[in-house]
């Protein structure tokens, strides 16, 4: 990949969107998570193993983007199964 691509894609929110759903993806795989455990745990393993990223996911306006996005399309923000979902509807759209 070329210079540009690399600093495009470490400032992209997608880029943000897909490394949280690897780290929570991970944390199922591994057992630490379940797909019924509460919403703000899924957030908590993504802090955990990408602090500098999540924090534009938590504390920035990608969790605007992600709660009305939940909202518009009807999605429950509940569960981590619920934010993986909604994490990959978010990829898919753009």
């Amino acid at each position: 990949m070329k210079l540009w691509g690399k600093v495009v894609a470490a400032f992209s929110s997608r880029k943000d969107y897909q490394d949280a759903l690897a780290a929570i993806e991970s944390a199922l795989n591994s057992g630490q998570l379940k797909h019924t455990d509460k919403a703000t745990l899924a957030f908590a393993v993504v802090e955990e193993r990408q602090p500098s990223r999540i924090a534009r996911l938590v504390d920035g306006i990608d969790t605007v983007e992600l709660h009305a996005f939940a909202e518009e399309k009807g999605m429950p923000v509940v569960t981590v199964g619920d934010i993986v979902s909604l994490l990959k509807a978010v990829m898919a759209k753009g």
